[in-house]
Protein backbone atom coordinates (compact mmCIF):
# COMPACT_ATOMS: atom_id res chain seq x y z
CA UNK A 1 0.00 0.00 0.00
CA UNK A 2 1.48 3.28 -0.85
CA UNK A 3 1.28 6.70 0.47
CA UNK A 4 0.63 10.09 -1.28
CA UNK A 5 1.25 13.25 -0.92
CA UNK A 6 -1.90 14.25 -1.32
CA UNK A 7 -4.07 11.40 0.16
CA UNK A 8 -6.91 13.10 2.67
CA UNK A 9 -6.62 16.40 1.16
CA UNK A 10 -10.41 17.51 1.30
CA UNK A 11 -10.03 19.71 -1.87
CA UNK A 12 -9.12 17.02 -4.27
CA UNK A 13 -12.02 16.23 -6.59
CA UNK A 14 -12.09 13.04 -8.52
CA UNK A 15 -13.44 14.48 -12.02
CA UNK A 16 -15.72 13.75 -14.29
CA UNK A 17 -14.31 14.36 -17.57
CA UNK A 18 -10.13 13.45 -16.85
CA UNK A 19 -9.66 13.31 -20.33
CA UNK A 20 -12.21 15.89 -21.70
CA UNK A 21 -13.60 13.45 -24.09
CA UNK A 22 -17.41 13.96 -22.65
CA UNK A 23 -18.16 17.26 -23.15
CA UNK A 24 -17.80 16.44 -27.01
CA UNK A 25 -20.65 13.73 -27.09
CA UNK A 26 -22.84 15.74 -24.86
CA UNK A 27 -22.41 18.29 -27.25
CA UNK A 28 -23.78 16.52 -30.02
CA UNK A 29 -26.92 15.44 -27.85
CA UNK A 30 -27.00 19.11 -26.74
CA UNK A 31 -27.59 20.16 -30.09
CA UNK A 32 -30.05 17.22 -30.50
CA UNK A 33 -32.45 18.10 -27.85
CA UNK A 34 -32.96 21.69 -27.61
CA UNK A 35 -32.21 22.65 -23.88
CA UNK A 36 -33.11 19.39 -21.83
CA UNK A 37 -30.35 18.62 -19.84
CA UNK A 38 -29.69 15.07 -17.94
CA UNK A 39 -31.78 16.93 -15.11
CA UNK A 40 -34.66 17.89 -16.21
CA UNK A 41 -36.96 15.34 -16.43
CA UNK A 42 -40.35 16.00 -16.39
CA UNK A 43 -42.74 18.38 -18.60
CA UNK A 44 -44.62 19.89 -15.72
CA UNK A 45 -42.07 21.75 -14.21
CA UNK A 46 -41.91 23.87 -18.30
CA UNK A 47 -45.38 24.86 -17.36
CA UNK A 48 -45.50 25.61 -14.07
CA UNK A 49 -42.35 28.12 -13.75
CA UNK A 50 -43.97 30.41 -16.29
CA UNK A 51 -47.29 30.49 -14.42
CA UNK A 52 -45.69 30.89 -11.53
CA UNK A 53 -43.79 33.71 -12.55
CA UNK A 54 -46.90 35.38 -14.28
CA UNK A 55 -48.97 35.09 -10.91
CA UNK A 56 -45.80 36.85 -9.19
CA UNK A 57 -45.59 39.56 -11.21
CA UNK A 58 -49.25 40.18 -11.54
CA UNK A 59 -49.13 40.21 -7.37
CA UNK A 60 -46.42 42.65 -7.84
CA UNK A 61 -46.99 45.14 -10.24
CA UNK A 62 -48.37 47.84 -7.84
CA UNK A 63 -45.28 47.20 -5.53
CA UNK A 64 -42.83 49.86 -7.37
CA UNK A 65 -40.38 50.56 -4.13
CA UNK A 66 -38.84 46.82 -4.08
CA UNK A 67 -35.48 47.09 -5.20
CA UNK A 68 -33.81 43.90 -7.37
CA UNK A 69 -32.37 41.77 -4.64
CA UNK A 70 -36.18 41.75 -2.70
CA UNK A 71 -37.87 41.04 -6.01
CA UNK A 72 -35.88 38.30 -6.86
CA UNK A 73 -35.61 36.91 -3.20
CA UNK A 74 -39.42 36.76 -3.08
CA UNK A 75 -39.35 35.19 -6.93
CA UNK A 76 -36.66 32.11 -5.69
CA UNK A 77 -39.36 31.77 -2.55
CA UNK A 78 -42.05 31.32 -4.48
CA UNK A 79 -40.62 28.72 -6.54
CA UNK A 80 -39.45 27.11 -2.77
CA UNK A 81 -42.98 26.82 -2.32
CA UNK A 82 -44.33 25.88 -5.66
CA UNK A 83 -41.23 22.99 -4.87
CA UNK A 84 -43.23 21.67 -2.01
CA UNK A 85 -46.75 22.06 -3.54
CA UNK A 86 -45.72 19.49 -6.35
CA UNK A 87 -44.45 16.98 -3.76
CA UNK A 88 -47.67 17.03 -2.05
CA UNK A 89 -49.92 17.32 -5.14
CA UNK A 90 -48.23 14.33 -6.42
CA UNK A 91 -48.11 12.25 -3.40
CA UNK A 92 -51.59 13.09 -2.99
CA UNK A 93 -52.72 12.26 -6.29
CA UNK A 94 -50.47 8.91 -5.77
CA UNK A 95 -52.34 7.86 -2.94
CA UNK A 96 -55.61 7.56 -5.01
CA UNK A 97 -53.97 5.95 -7.84
CA UNK A 98 -50.84 4.16 -7.32
CA UNK A 99 -49.99 4.02 -10.95
CA UNK A 100 -49.15 8.36 -11.20
CA UNK A 101 -45.37 8.35 -11.68
CA UNK A 102 -43.84 10.61 -9.03
CA UNK A 103 -40.51 10.19 -11.15
CA UNK A 104 -38.38 13.40 -11.10
CA UNK A 105 -39.92 15.46 -8.53
CA UNK A 106 -37.29 18.38 -7.04
CA UNK A 107 -37.03 18.73 -3.20
CA UNK A 108 -38.11 15.42 -1.81
CA UNK A 109 -35.52 14.89 0.48
CA UNK A 110 -34.42 18.83 1.15
CA UNK A 111 -38.81 19.35 2.16
CA UNK A 112 -39.00 15.76 4.00
CA UNK A 113 -39.05 17.23 7.73
CA UNK A 114 -41.92 19.80 6.54
CA UNK A 115 -43.74 17.11 4.52
CA UNK A 116 -43.72 14.74 7.23
CA UNK A 117 -45.19 17.18 9.67
CA UNK A 118 -47.99 18.09 6.63
CA UNK A 119 -48.87 14.35 6.57
CA UNK A 120 -49.14 13.66 10.28
CA UNK A 121 -50.84 17.33 11.47
CA UNK A 122 -52.57 17.84 8.04
CA UNK A 123 -51.66 21.43 7.70
CA UNK A 124 -48.47 23.50 8.20
CA UNK A 125 -48.29 27.46 8.58
CA UNK A 126 -44.64 28.69 7.01
CA UNK A 127 -43.83 31.35 4.80
CA UNK A 128 -39.75 31.12 4.54
CA UNK A 129 -38.74 27.19 3.37
CA UNK A 130 -35.51 27.58 3.28
CA UNK A 131 -33.56 30.07 5.44
CA UNK A 132 -30.47 30.53 2.62
CA UNK A 133 -33.44 31.63 0.65
CA UNK A 134 -33.07 35.20 1.94
CA UNK A 135 -29.52 36.14 0.69
CA UNK A 136 -28.97 37.78 -2.87
CA UNK A 137 -27.44 34.47 -4.16
CA UNK A 138 -29.80 32.10 -4.01
CA UNK A 139 -31.68 30.52 -6.69
CA UNK A 140 -34.47 27.66 -5.98
CA UNK A 141 -33.40 24.17 -7.08
CA UNK A 142 -36.46 23.87 -9.13
CA UNK A 143 -36.04 27.06 -10.90
CA UNK A 144 -32.39 26.12 -11.72
CA UNK A 145 -32.71 23.60 -13.24
CA UNK A 146 -35.89 23.86 -15.97
CA UNK A 147 -34.56 27.95 -16.30
CA UNK A 148 -32.78 26.60 -19.45
CA UNK A 149 -35.28 24.03 -20.73
CA UNK A 150 -37.54 26.77 -20.27
CA UNK A 151 -36.11 29.33 -22.47
CA UNK A 152 -35.24 26.73 -24.72
CA UNK A 153 -39.09 26.06 -25.57
CA UNK A 154 -39.80 29.79 -25.30
CA UNK A 155 -41.71 29.77 -22.25
CA UNK A 156 -39.10 32.32 -20.10
CA UNK A 157 -36.84 35.07 -21.36
CA UNK A 158 -34.76 37.04 -20.42
CA UNK A 159 -34.95 40.95 -19.52
CA UNK A 160 -32.61 43.59 -18.06
CA UNK A 161 -35.37 45.42 -15.22
CA UNK A 162 -36.75 41.95 -13.57
CA UNK A 163 -34.86 38.44 -12.97
CA UNK A 164 -36.52 36.73 -15.61
CA UNK A 165 -39.56 37.83 -18.27
CA UNK A 166 -42.51 35.89 -19.67
CA UNK A 167 -42.33 35.94 -23.27
CA UNK A 168 -45.41 35.15 -25.75
CA UNK A 169 -45.22 31.45 -25.09
CA UNK A 170 -45.18 32.07 -21.58
CA UNK A 171 -48.03 34.48 -21.32
CA UNK A 172 -49.94 31.84 -23.19
CA UNK A 173 -49.27 28.98 -20.88
CA UNK A 174 -49.82 31.23 -17.68
CA UNK A 175 -53.35 32.49 -19.39
CA UNK A 176 -54.23 29.11 -19.67
CA UNK A 177 -54.01 27.80 -16.13
CA UNK A 178 -55.48 31.13 -14.89
CA UNK A 179 -58.21 30.27 -16.33
CA UNK A 180 -58.59 27.19 -13.98
CA UNK A 181 -57.02 28.24 -10.99
CA UNK A 182 -58.09 31.49 -10.25
CA UNK A 183 -57.41 34.21 -7.34
CA UNK A 184 -59.28 32.41 -4.58
CA UNK A 185 -57.50 29.58 -5.13
CA UNK A 186 -56.13 28.92 -1.42
CA UNK A 187 -53.08 27.29 -3.18
CA UNK A 188 -52.13 30.17 -4.86
CA UNK A 189 -52.32 32.06 -1.89
CA UNK A 190 -50.25 29.98 -0.02
CA UNK A 191 -47.54 30.16 -3.05
CA UNK A 192 -47.58 34.11 -3.21
CA UNK A 193 -48.00 34.88 0.16
CA UNK A 194 -46.72 31.56 2.78
CA UNK A 195 -48.65 30.90 5.81
CA UNK A 196 -51.43 28.66 6.73
CA UNK A 197 -51.58 25.53 3.84
CA UNK A 198 -53.86 21.99 4.87
CA UNK A 199 -54.47 19.48 3.29
CA UNK A 200 -57.91 20.39 2.08
CA UNK A 201 -56.34 22.75 -0.15
CA UNK A 202 -54.32 20.53 -1.37
CA UNK A 203 -56.71 17.85 -2.22
CA UNK A 204 -59.10 20.50 -4.11
CA UNK A 205 -56.46 21.32 -6.33
CA UNK A 206 -53.85 18.39 -7.15
CA UNK A 207 -54.48 17.35 -10.20
CA UNK A 208 -53.64 20.83 -11.33
CA UNK A 209 -50.19 20.71 -9.72
CA UNK A 210 -49.14 16.75 -9.90
CA UNK A 211 -46.47 16.43 -11.49
CA UNK A 212 -47.71 13.51 -13.53
CA UNK A 213 -51.19 15.04 -14.84
CA UNK A 214 -50.91 17.66 -17.31
CA UNK A 215 -53.93 16.61 -18.91
CA UNK A 216 -55.89 18.09 -15.99
CA UNK A 217 -55.77 20.83 -18.07
CA UNK A 218 -56.15 20.08 -21.59
CA UNK A 219 -54.97 23.92 -22.95
CA UNK A 220 -52.03 23.45 -20.68
CA UNK A 221 -51.08 20.09 -22.39
CA UNK A 222 -52.04 21.57 -25.58
CA UNK A 223 -49.72 24.24 -25.82
CA UNK A 224 -46.70 22.58 -24.66
CA UNK A 225 -47.48 20.16 -27.37
CA UNK A 226 -47.05 23.47 -29.81
CA UNK A 227 -43.98 24.32 -27.90
CA UNK A 228 -42.34 21.54 -28.98
CA UNK A 229 -43.12 21.32 -32.38
CA UNK A 230 -43.36 25.10 -33.19
CA UNK A 231 -40.27 27.20 -33.43
CA UNK A 232 -41.29 30.17 -30.84
CA UNK A 233 -39.38 32.59 -33.39
CA UNK A 234 -38.82 32.86 -37.09
CA UNK A 235 -36.30 35.76 -36.39
CA UNK A 236 -33.09 33.54 -35.33
CA UNK A 237 -31.68 31.24 -37.32
CA UNK A 238 -30.10 29.19 -33.78
CA UNK A 239 -33.28 29.10 -33.25
CA UNK A 240 -34.77 27.47 -36.22
CA UNK A 241 -31.33 25.04 -36.85
CA UNK A 242 -32.00 24.09 -32.77
CA UNK A 243 -35.65 22.91 -33.62
CA UNK A 244 -35.09 21.59 -37.00
CA UNK A 245 -32.52 18.93 -34.97
CA UNK A 246 -34.71 18.86 -32.16
CA UNK A 247 -37.91 17.73 -34.23
CA UNK A 248 -35.88 15.11 -36.40
CA UNK A 249 -34.91 13.47 -33.38
CA UNK A 250 -38.54 13.24 -32.56
CA UNK A 251 -39.60 12.04 -35.84
CA UNK A 252 -36.72 9.26 -35.34
CA UNK A 253 -37.87 8.61 -31.68
CA UNK A 254 -41.10 8.06 -32.66
CA UNK A 255 -40.72 6.06 -35.73
CA UNK A 256 -38.94 3.16 -33.53
CA UNK A 257 -41.75 3.17 -30.89
CA UNK A 258 -44.08 0.80 -32.79
CA UNK A 259 -43.20 -1.35 -30.09
CA UNK A 260 -42.18 -0.92 -26.41
CA UNK A 261 -38.77 0.38 -26.17
CA UNK A 262 -36.40 1.76 -23.66
CA UNK A 263 -34.66 4.97 -24.67
CA UNK A 264 -31.54 3.49 -24.70
CA UNK A 265 -32.17 1.28 -27.15
CA UNK A 266 -33.01 3.40 -29.40
CA UNK A 267 -29.63 4.73 -29.38
CA UNK A 268 -28.08 1.19 -30.21
CA UNK A 269 -30.35 -0.34 -32.40
CA UNK A 270 -29.46 3.02 -34.35
CA UNK A 271 -25.66 2.76 -33.84
CA UNK A 272 -26.15 -1.35 -34.82
CA UNK A 273 -28.28 -0.01 -38.13
CA UNK A 274 -25.45 2.25 -39.37
CA UNK A 275 -22.72 -0.11 -39.55
CA UNK A 276 -24.18 -3.05 -40.87
CA UNK A 277 -24.24 -3.31 -44.47
CA UNK A 278 -27.88 -2.44 -45.50
CA UNK A 279 -27.59 0.75 -44.63
CA UNK A 280 -27.52 3.38 -47.34
CA UNK A 281 -28.58 6.85 -48.04
CA UNK A 282 -28.40 7.29 -44.28
CA UNK A 283 -30.18 10.73 -42.75
CA UNK A 284 -28.57 13.21 -41.07
CA UNK A 285 -30.16 12.36 -38.08
CA UNK A 286 -29.70 8.92 -38.19
CA UNK A 287 -25.64 9.83 -38.44
CA UNK A 288 -25.98 12.42 -35.90
CA UNK A 289 -26.97 9.73 -33.46
CA UNK A 290 -24.50 6.90 -34.30
CA UNK A 291 -21.71 10.14 -33.75
CA UNK A 292 -22.96 10.37 -29.75
CA UNK A 293 -23.03 6.70 -29.46
CA UNK A 294 -20.05 6.28 -31.03
CA UNK A 295 -17.94 8.93 -29.42
CA UNK A 296 -19.62 7.66 -25.91
CA UNK A 297 -18.01 4.23 -26.95
CA UNK A 298 -14.37 5.47 -27.72
CA UNK A 299 -14.87 7.89 -24.84
CA UNK A 300 -15.35 4.85 -22.33
CA UNK A 301 -13.10 2.76 -23.70
CA UNK A 302 -10.08 5.47 -23.08
CA UNK A 303 -11.35 6.18 -19.50
CA UNK A 304 -10.83 2.17 -18.89
CA UNK A 305 -7.55 2.37 -20.15
CA UNK A 306 -6.70 5.32 -18.05
CA UNK A 307 -8.52 3.33 -15.28
CA UNK A 308 -5.73 0.39 -15.99
CA UNK A 309 -2.93 2.97 -15.61
CA UNK A 310 -3.48 4.80 -12.56
CA UNK A 311 -4.07 2.06 -10.73
CA UNK A 312 -1.24 0.27 -12.42
CA UNK A 313 0.92 3.70 -11.39
CA UNK A 314 -0.60 3.34 -7.95
CA UNK A 315 1.01 -0.11 -7.68
CA UNK A 316 4.56 0.21 -9.05
CA UNK A 317 4.96 3.42 -7.31
CA UNK A 318 5.53 5.39 -10.71
CA UNK A 319 6.07 3.65 -14.46
CA UNK A 320 7.08 4.37 -17.96
CA UNK A 321 3.78 3.47 -20.30
CA UNK A 322 6.26 0.38 -21.56
CA UNK A 323 6.74 -1.10 -17.79
CA UNK A 324 2.83 -0.41 -17.21
CA UNK A 325 2.25 -2.21 -20.56
CA UNK A 326 4.81 -5.30 -19.71
CA UNK A 327 3.15 -5.22 -16.07
CA UNK A 328 0.11 -6.29 -17.82
CA UNK A 329 1.53 -8.62 -19.85
CA UNK A 330 3.08 -10.82 -16.42
CA UNK A 331 0.08 -10.00 -14.68
CA UNK A 332 -2.06 -11.27 -17.27
CA UNK A 333 -0.53 -14.90 -16.96
CA UNK A 334 -2.56 -15.43 -14.42
CA UNK A 335 -5.59 -14.45 -15.22
CA UNK A 336 -8.67 -16.93 -14.61
CA UNK A 337 -10.90 -14.46 -17.20
CA UNK A 338 -9.04 -14.88 -20.07
CA UNK A 339 -7.55 -17.86 -21.60
CA UNK A 340 -3.58 -17.20 -23.57
CA UNK A 341 -3.88 -13.59 -22.22
CA UNK A 342 0.25 -13.06 -23.09
CA UNK A 343 -1.09 -14.59 -26.57
CA UNK A 344 -3.46 -12.04 -27.01
CA UNK A 345 -0.97 -9.11 -25.98
CA UNK A 346 1.44 -10.55 -28.12
CA UNK A 347 -0.91 -11.18 -31.50
CA UNK A 348 -0.45 -9.19 -34.52
CA UNK A 349 -2.93 -6.59 -34.28
CA UNK A 350 -4.68 -7.97 -37.86
CA UNK A 351 -5.02 -11.37 -36.87
CA UNK A 352 -6.42 -10.13 -33.60
CA UNK A 353 -9.07 -7.79 -35.22
CA UNK A 354 -10.54 -11.08 -36.81
CA UNK A 355 -11.37 -12.26 -33.53
CA UNK A 356 -13.02 -9.79 -32.39
CA UNK A 357 -17.21 -9.67 -32.71
CA UNK A 358 -19.54 -6.79 -33.06
CA UNK A 359 -20.94 -8.26 -30.11
CA UNK A 360 -18.36 -6.88 -27.63
CA UNK A 361 -20.66 -4.01 -26.35
CA UNK A 362 -23.39 -6.29 -25.58
CA UNK A 363 -22.06 -9.39 -24.11
CA UNK A 364 -18.97 -8.30 -22.15
CA UNK A 365 -18.93 -7.12 -19.25
CA UNK A 366 -15.81 -4.67 -18.10
CA UNK A 367 -12.92 -6.84 -16.40
CA UNK A 368 -11.98 -5.82 -13.05
CA UNK A 369 -8.43 -6.92 -13.46
CA UNK A 370 -6.21 -4.05 -14.43
CA UNK A 371 -4.58 -5.87 -17.86
CA UNK A 372 -7.89 -7.27 -18.68
CA UNK A 373 -9.04 -3.61 -18.85
CA UNK A 374 -6.35 -2.62 -20.95
CA UNK A 375 -6.82 -5.61 -23.35
CA UNK A 376 -10.90 -4.94 -23.12
CA UNK A 377 -10.33 -1.53 -23.79
CA UNK A 378 -8.04 -1.38 -27.28
CA UNK A 379 -10.39 -4.49 -28.26
CA UNK A 380 -13.53 -2.05 -28.12
CA UNK A 381 -11.47 0.35 -29.73
CA UNK A 382 -10.55 -1.86 -32.39
CA UNK A 383 -14.22 -2.56 -33.05
CA UNK A 384 -15.62 0.76 -33.26
CA UNK A 385 -12.76 2.15 -35.55
CA UNK A 386 -13.94 -1.06 -38.00
CA UNK A 387 -17.34 -0.42 -37.26
CA UNK A 388 -17.29 3.54 -38.39
CA UNK A 389 -14.33 3.60 -41.32
CA UNK A 390 -17.07 4.05 -44.28
CA UNK A 391 -19.20 6.86 -41.79
CA UNK A 392 -16.12 8.95 -40.74
CA UNK A 393 -16.26 11.23 -43.40
CA UNK A 394 -19.73 11.69 -42.80
CA UNK A 395 -19.40 12.94 -39.17
CA UNK A 396 -17.79 15.85 -37.48
CA UNK A 397 -14.56 16.90 -36.81
CA UNK A 398 -13.50 18.62 -33.88
CA UNK A 399 -9.97 20.10 -32.07
CA UNK A 400 -7.72 17.56 -30.67
CA UNK A 401 -9.74 14.44 -32.01
CA UNK A 402 -8.51 11.95 -29.87
CA UNK A 403 -11.09 9.49 -31.07
CA UNK A 404 -9.71 10.01 -35.03
CA UNK A 405 -6.22 9.98 -33.19
CA UNK A 406 -6.66 6.69 -31.89
CA UNK A 407 -8.80 5.21 -34.94
CA UNK A 408 -5.20 6.31 -36.91
CA UNK A 409 -3.01 4.89 -34.37
CA UNK A 410 -4.26 1.29 -34.67
CA UNK A 411 -4.50 1.09 -38.52
CA UNK A 412 -1.13 2.23 -38.98
CA UNK A 413 0.31 -0.72 -36.59
CA UNK A 414 -2.05 -2.95 -37.83
CA UNK A 415 1.01 -5.30 -38.84
CA UNK A 416 2.15 -4.49 -35.51
CA UNK A 417 1.35 -6.31 -31.89
CA UNK A 418 -1.43 -5.62 -29.52
CA UNK A 419 1.02 -4.11 -26.70
CA UNK A 420 2.67 -1.78 -29.14
CA UNK A 421 -0.63 -0.23 -29.99
CA UNK A 422 -1.59 -0.32 -26.41
CA UNK A 423 1.64 1.38 -25.44
CA UNK A 424 1.28 4.27 -27.96
CA UNK A 425 -2.90 4.45 -28.14
CA UNK A 426 -2.24 4.93 -23.93
CA UNK A 427 0.54 7.75 -24.60
CA UNK A 428 -0.93 9.76 -27.18
CA UNK A 429 -4.98 9.19 -26.49
CA UNK A 430 -4.78 9.01 -22.94
CA UNK A 431 -1.81 10.44 -21.54
CA UNK A 432 -1.88 13.38 -23.50
CA UNK A 433 -5.23 14.50 -23.24
CA UNK A 434 -5.31 14.10 -19.19
CA UNK A 435 -2.13 16.11 -18.80
CA UNK A 436 -3.67 18.82 -21.52
CA UNK A 437 -7.70 18.80 -20.02
CA UNK A 438 -6.13 18.95 -16.11
CA UNK A 439 -3.33 21.69 -16.39
CA UNK A 440 -5.89 23.41 -18.09
CA UNK A 441 -8.74 23.40 -15.88
CA UNK A 442 -5.99 23.94 -12.78
CA UNK A 443 -5.04 27.34 -15.10
CA UNK A 444 -8.80 28.25 -14.88
CA UNK A 445 -8.58 28.07 -10.81
CA UNK A 446 -10.20 24.54 -10.51
CA UNK A 447 -9.20 21.80 -8.08
CA UNK A 448 -6.38 19.60 -9.11
CA UNK A 449 -7.79 16.35 -10.60
CA UNK A 450 -4.13 14.78 -11.98
CA UNK A 451 -4.01 11.04 -11.72
CA UNK A 452 -0.26 11.12 -12.52
CA UNK A 453 2.23 13.23 -13.60
CA UNK A 454 5.25 13.05 -15.74
CA UNK A 455 9.01 12.92 -14.81
CA UNK A 456 10.92 12.20 -17.95
CA UNK A 457 9.47 9.55 -19.41
CA UNK A 458 8.44 8.13 -16.21
CA UNK A 459 4.76 9.42 -14.85
CA UNK A 460 4.39 9.87 -11.34
CA UNK A 461 0.91 8.47 -9.33
CA UNK A 462 -1.04 11.61 -7.73
CA UNK A 463 -2.75 8.06 -5.60
CA UNK A 464 -6.50 9.42 -7.27
CA UNK A 465 -7.95 6.21 -8.23
CA UNK A 466 -10.52 7.04 -11.55
CA UNK A 467 -13.43 5.35 -12.83
CA UNK A 468 -14.60 4.54 -16.94
CA UNK A 469 -18.17 6.16 -16.92
CA UNK A 470 -20.56 6.83 -19.87
CA UNK A 471 -22.11 9.98 -20.55
CA UNK A 472 -25.62 10.37 -19.16
CA UNK A 473 -28.24 10.44 -22.10
CA UNK A 474 -31.04 12.96 -22.39
CA UNK A 475 -33.01 11.13 -24.67
CA UNK A 476 -34.45 9.20 -21.52
CA UNK A 477 -35.96 12.90 -19.83
CA UNK A 478 -37.00 14.20 -23.41
CA UNK A 479 -39.30 10.86 -24.23
CA UNK A 480 -40.54 11.06 -20.90
CA UNK A 481 -41.34 14.96 -21.28
CA UNK A 482 -42.83 13.68 -24.82
CA UNK A 483 -45.20 10.97 -22.68
CA UNK A 484 -46.04 14.12 -20.13
CA UNK A 485 -47.68 15.80 -22.94
CA UNK A 486 -49.44 12.99 -24.32
CA UNK A 487 -46.68 12.80 -27.79
CA UNK A 488 -46.38 8.97 -26.66
CA UNK A 489 -46.96 6.64 -24.19
CA UNK A 490 -44.81 5.46 -20.67
CA UNK A 491 -45.32 1.45 -20.26
CA UNK A 492 -43.60 0.07 -17.12
CA UNK A 493 -39.97 -0.96 -16.41
CA UNK A 494 -38.97 2.31 -18.24
CA UNK A 495 -40.66 1.28 -21.90
CA UNK A 496 -42.44 3.62 -24.25
CA UNK A 497 -44.60 3.48 -26.81
CA UNK A 498 -46.56 5.33 -30.22
CA UNK A 499 -50.22 6.02 -29.32
CA UNK A 500 -52.59 7.92 -31.82
CA UNK A 501 -51.48 11.33 -31.23
CA UNK A 502 -47.72 9.82 -32.56
CA UNK A 503 -48.44 9.68 -36.19
CA UNK A 504 -50.07 12.74 -36.18
CA UNK A 505 -46.88 14.27 -34.76
CA UNK A 506 -44.83 12.82 -37.01
CA UNK A 507 -47.18 14.23 -40.28
CA UNK A 508 -47.16 17.46 -38.92
CA UNK A 509 -43.04 17.29 -38.51
CA UNK A 510 -42.80 16.59 -41.96
CA UNK A 511 -44.94 18.89 -43.10
CA UNK A 512 -42.98 21.75 -41.58
CA UNK A 513 -39.69 20.26 -42.46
Amino acid sequence: MNSFWNKGEKDIIQGLDVLGLRSIDQHIETQLLASITTISIRARYLSLIPWAVGEFFDSHKDKVNLDSDTFRQLLMQVFDRLELVLILATNYEKSLDSKVLATGIIGAEVHKEITDEFNEKGEIDITILKDKSTGNNYTNPTYGTYYNPCRGFGLLGSSATAPVALPPNGIAIYQARKKVIHEDSGILSWLLHGGHLTKKMIAEEAKYFSIDNIDSIPEEMQLLQEAFINPYTNESEEVLESYTKFNDTMVWTLNQLDEPKKPQELIYNNYDYCTTEKSVNLSEIELDWFEFELRRRVHFSLELLLKALSYTLNELNGATAVQVVNNWIEDIKFSNNIEDGVEHYNAIMSDYHNSLGDDIFHKSQTPENSSEQALYAISRLEVCRRQSSKLLDSISTVENDYMRKAFQILDELHTSKVYESIIKVTNFCVVEPHLKTTLRKMGQGQQCSLRFFPEGKKLVPTGIDTNAGVSGSRLNNTIRMMSDIGICDALENGNFIKNDMSDDVINRLREIA
